[in-house]
């Protein structure tokens, strides 16, 4: 199918965009809480994940290989590892075999359908079964539709960021809004688009770490997005709203990021998932 072809994409993508607010959804899982809302009718959300492949990126891991013993600390950079090397034996140890079965299932809930095609493609590219390496080496995408609410769904499997940023991008093309739900977005989801200044609307959530803390590594300060929100005029100047989705999903609006901060801090009550949230291991 063309479409899922970055190249032969991009113009397709562009005439779309025209017409259709898109929104850009980086380590999105199977979470489906922001589409509730009714500023996703008649939009296009490109959900982005590395997953089943891997839940760190193109990170593999091979015990059996020669991998050394591994720890959270080992994906924000303070620890030295070795992942090992793939015998084709040894599932990855950083798979999720189950998560695109996940995905499918909650989006079918929530009435979210993809073609018989893509169905088809699901299976030929073995998204639901064991994950030994890559599959075809980057991406797999799959569109979901929901024809009573007029919303496109674009998931990128497999997909890391920033490994696979020019190529999604492109895909992607011009984007209006970034949500971010517990995955903190590489910066690279804004230095490698095509993004005029003063046009996008940040959408962030309770239940996600927002700010500069004791917590933050140098890793996130040269790549996290939302860390460089503070300091980095070349990503900030991107953004004309920042918008904070509390405990109770009442939205609260700010023109500066320094507003969103003041008011994240501020209201302590408000900046916690509810009980029983859906995706909870989906958070930072």
């Amino acid at each position: 199918m063309q479409l899922r072809n970055g190249k032969t994409i991009r113009m397709a993508v562009h005439e779309r965009h025209i017409n259709r607010p898109t929104h850009v959804y980086v380590g999105a899982g199977s979470d489906t809480s922001p589409f509730n809302a009714k500023w996703v009718d008649g939009s296009t959300i490109h959900c982005i994940d590395s997953q089943p492949h891997s839940e760190f990126g193109v990170r593999e891991h091979y015990p059996s290989g020669g991998a050394t013993e591994w720890s959270h600390k080992s994906s924000i950079g303070t620890e030295k590892n070795t992942d090992g090397i793939p015998d084709g034996i040894t599932l990855n140890g950083f798979a999720r075999p189950n998560f695109a079965r996940d995905v499918v299932t909650e989006y079918l809930e929530k009435g979210f359908e993809c073609s018989l095609e893509d169905h088809r493609h699901i299976e030929d590219t073995g998204l639901l079964g064991p994950t030994y390496t890559r599959f075809g080496g980057g991406p797999t995408r799959i569109r979901f539709v929901n024809l009573e609410r007029d919303i496109i769904i674009w998931y990128h499997f497999n997909t890391s960021i920033p490994d696979d940023a020019d190529e999604t991008l492109n895909f992607i093309g011009t984007y209006d809004g970034i949500i971010c739900r517990g995955h903190w977005p590489n910066r690279t989801v804004i230095d490698n688009a095509d993004i005029p200044d003063k046009t996008l609307t940040f959408r962030g959530y309770a239940g996600t770490c927002f700010g500069i803390g004791d917590y933050i590594t140098d890793d996130d300060v040269t790549n996290s997005m939302i860390v460089c929100l503070s300091f980095s005029h070349k990503i900030r100047r991107k953004f004309k709203h920042f918008v904070f989705y509390d405990t109770y999903g009442t939205e609260h609006w700010f023109d500066m990021w320094e507003e969103f901060l003041v008011f994240y801090e501020r209201n302590p009550e408000l900046i916690f998932e509810e009980d029983g949230s859906e995706d909870d291991d989906n958070y930072y």
